[in-house]
């Protein structure tokens, strides 16, 4: 015991071990990505290029986009490399969702790397196109990782809106005396940032806009700390007033259990499975369900109808309406666009597990037999299976987590060049 105290002393005097006394730190966020991405494809030791390809969109290409950051966190996320290079030249199609998602991965492996006082250099390559280029230094990894640009590229970020907010599910409902919680917080800048991108066109929220759009967040982010065990949430928002559009995005995130599993997970007599179960049954009794339409595709679709919530224990329960709230959100924005221009480019995803639902205005939310549905077929029938250009499942690519984006632009282009 003597000889152990005496080991134990010595280790204390040198110098940062009271500082990091033992580098056990391990990120759970990480760990999910690399599980629910473990089918992606690491480089060859040695090889530490990762070549993002012309489109690294969610929205438009979620296989690619998931292919990606599952092939960083399979190259880097055990801590045996000490470089990585992100060839961003031939970027051209992007979105902010999966920019986004590449950064919190990254983020998680220098923070693993660190505490396990492990070095990890981040280089690459910028865009060749120019509105790709703004993006990635004014929003992407350089911009996170503070690297220094040029002056002509710097004088482009004033150009640019962005949002960004992460936060730590552990400390939202914390409340310093005489101050929001996180979650409030961040709730209000999401506001703030609608309001300056509204602004560059001219307009602004309502007072009662605000409050509602405030409330659709609020729901979602309660949705994320009861459902989902994850440990935080990401929020953000990317708007390039250089762009003739003003085209917006928003992204809501977070790393944790996937809708269908978290509805799945309800014992059967849960109010919410019987909800739920004849719909399943109904599929099941048609033989509906195959490789391309699981079970765990009609649950997701299941949670964004109105009432529809895990935390829903009788008919009388208000929860479930925020993802609703947000999708009304979406077609008035696409009502608005749609009805100044013959093409709107207005778009939102919902991504969860391996399931992808895809939102362009072909379908429409209404209210039927006394609740709101939006079942993605001829009918807005959820007996009926959806159309596959919009609601369809990923196959082997799992997010483990869901992402909630939506893109709409703020001016119509059309109208300006007929003028």
């Amino acid at each position: 015991m003597k000889r152990l105290q005496r080991v134990l002393k010595r280790r204390r005097s040198k110098k940062g071990y009271q500082q990091r006394p033992f580098s056990f730190y391990h990120s759970v966020s990480l760990s999910r990505l690399r599980e629910g991405l473990l089918w992606a494809k690491a480089n060859n030791r040695g090889n530490t290029a990762i070549t993002i390809p012309r489109t690294f969109s969610i929205i438009s290409s979620p296989e690619r986009a998931l292919d990606v950051i599952g092939q960083v966190v399979n190259t880097a996320g055990d801590g045996t490399v000490e470089s990585l290079y992100f060839d961003h030249s031939h970027l051209v199609v992007y979105d902010l969702a999966a920019e986004a998602m590449l950064d919190f991965a990254v983020e998680e492996i220098r923070r693993q790397c660190g505490w396990r006082g492990q070095k990890l250099d981040l280089r690459g390559r910028y865009p060749s196109d120019q509105k790709a280029l703004r993006f990635i230094a004014g929003k992407g990894l350089p911009w996170r990782l503070k690297v220094a640009t040029s002056s002509s590229v710097a004088h482009e970020f004033q150009k640019l809106q962005i949002l960004e907010k992460r936060t730590k599910t552990e400390h939202a409902q914390e409340r310093r005396l005489g101050s929001m919680t996180p979650k409030e917080r961040d709730v209000h800048d999401f506001m703030l940032f609608i309001d300056s991108c509204l602004q560059e066109d001219g307009r602004e929220l309502t007072e009662n806009g605000r409050q509602e759009l405030g409330t659709y967040l609020s729901e979602i982010l309660d949705n994320v700390v009861e459902h989902s065990g994850s440990l935080e949430w990401i929020v953000e928002g990317y708007l390039d007033s250089s762009d003739a559009s003003l085209t917006c995005e928003i992204v809501i995130a977070n790393i944790g259990t996937t809708i269908a599993e978290s509805l799945m997970g309800l014992p059967s007599g849960h109010f919410t499975r019987i909800q739920i179960d004849p719909f399943v049954a109904a599929h099941s009794k048609r033989r509906l369900f195959d490789s391309d339409w699981r079970k765990e595709d009609l649950f997701t679709l299941a949670a964004l109808q109105g009432g529809v919530s895990a935390q829903n224990t009788s008919a009388d329960s208000l929860r479930g309406n925020g993802t609703v709230e947000f999708i009304q959100f979406f077609q008035d924005v696409y009502e608005e666009c749609i009805s100044t221009s013959s093409v709107c480019s207005a778009e939102m995803i919902v991504l969860s597990g391996s399931t992808f639902i895809h939102f362009d205005g072909s379908h429409r939310m209404q209210y039927d037999n006394g609740r709101y549905t939006i079942a993605f077929n001829k009918n807005n029938d959820l007996r009926d299976r959806p159309q596959k250009s919009s609601v369809r499942n990923l196959g082997p690519r799992q997010f483990p987590g869901t992402v909630i984006s939506i893109r709409f632009p703020l001016r119509d282009t059309n109208l300006e060049t007929q003028a």
